[in-house]
């Protein structure tokens, strides 16, 4: 699996941007499909919902593994991503 969603705002909330080739491509261009925010810590990490509107919303426990990866965990399965600070969509 592979995303690029491009996570704007913040600190605690923002919108989801899926930056496909960027948001001046004229075929494939940037758009926003949902937004997030931040609602506290649990006993896992921080607890991070993604809210897709007509797609759904998901809630995620998020916990840095301390190597460079973070786990966001709901039921199954667990997701462990590289998150890439900084520019969009590369």
């Amino acid at each position: 699996m592979k995303w690029q969603e491009l996570h704007n705002g913040g600190p605690l909330t923002g919108t989801m941007v899926d930056y496909k080739k960027g948001p001046n491509d004229p075929i494939d261009p940037s758009e926003q499909v949902g937004t997030w925010s931040i609602g506290g810590t649990d006993n896992r990490g921080v607890s991070v919902t993604y809210d897709y509107g007509s797609g759904g919303s998901y809630v995620y426990s998020v916990f840095n593994n301390g190597n460079g990866t973070y786990s966001f965990c709901s039921t199954n399965p667990e997701i462990v991503a590289r998150i890439k600070t900084g520019g969009g969509g590369c």
